[in-house]
């Protein structure tokens, strides 16, 4: 009886994965908020691996306004007083209000990451969790509307939205935090679906709460780039104006007034007393 050959075994190797993602296009004159200047190399790297992406020099001149990372929002604006682990910057308050109202009423879409989704959910009347246990560190991320999960998602915050009307939620973190507190002393107590990453469209305002710029997550940033060309680049919501993408006319009728949102009077006041 002769010896049976040996099988050979196909030898497997496991590529980076940012070797072989092949990255949507991506065609926008992009600006990022003056504030965020520690981030803008990331974040511009970010937006032009997968495409014709250039910065913009001003909003007016802009396809996409990206507000950034930083300190908290300030929780006057969703009326309740500071928990004791936030802590706010009031000048850039300021500035990412005027910000935010100008590409509102002018129909700019608009991203945010980290603080910015959060500024960008309290300008359209949400709250915040001001602090919650168990986030911070990188974890999992379940997509609500393609019903996956990435493994691996960035995670450097202690605030979190809470969910509102007309926020379309898009990624959630499933029984992360046990312990919310709206304000100094609320808390909300239990295992949570977390809301990672959302979609107001009256205000074309994509939100996430991780930070896909961060090289270490591919997955997390092709995902989030995707989205950014379905709701933000290449939406039917949208049109050419002078060369630039802009909400069409006819969504911007009908949409309420940034004058009507419902924390304006609390965000003006907080607006006067940084003036």
């Amino acid at each position: 009886m002769t010896d049976q050959p040996k099988k050979k075994h196909n030898r497997i190797v496991q590529l980076r994965k940012d070797n072989v993602i092949e990255w949507p296009d991506l065609w926008a004159e992009v600006y990022v908020a003056p504030e965020c200047d520690s981030e803008r190399r990331l974040i511009a790297e970010m937006m032009m691996i997968g495409g014709k992406c250039r910065a913009a020099k001003t909003p007016e001149e802009a396809d996409l306004v990206i507000f950034g990372g930083g300190a908290d929002v300030d929780p006057a604006f969703y009326n309740e007083r500071p928990h004791a682990r936030t802590f706010c910057d009031m000048e850039r308050d300021k500035q990412d209000l005027k910000l935010f109202q100008q590409c509102y009423e002018q129909g700019i879409p608009m991203l945010g990451i980290c603080r910015g989704a959060q500024f960008g959910h309290v300008m359209m009347g949400g709250q915040l969790y001001q602090d919650v246990d168990n986030h911070n560190g990188e974890h999992a991320m379940f997509l609500v509307t393609e019903n996956r999960i990435i493994p691996k998602v960035s995670s450097s915050h202690h605030q979190m939205v809470k969910k509102q009307p007309g926020m379309e939620t898009l990624g959630t973190a499933h029984g992360r935090s046990t312990q919310r507190y709206l304000g100094p002393t609320m808390r909300e107590n239990g295992k949570n679906d977390d809301i990672e990453a959302f979609f107001y469209r009256d205000a074309c305002f994509l939100g996430v709460q991780g930070h896909p710029e961060y090289r270490n997550y591919p997955q997390f940033r092709y995902w989030t780039l995707i989205q950014i060309k379905d709701y933000l680049v290449e939406s039917t919501d949208l049109c050419l104006k002078d060369g630039v993408r802009r909400v069409k006319d006819d969504i911007l009728d009908r949409r309420m007034p940034f004058n009507k949102l419902r924390n304006y009077k609390n965000i003006m006041e907080t607006n006067k007393e940084t003036t």
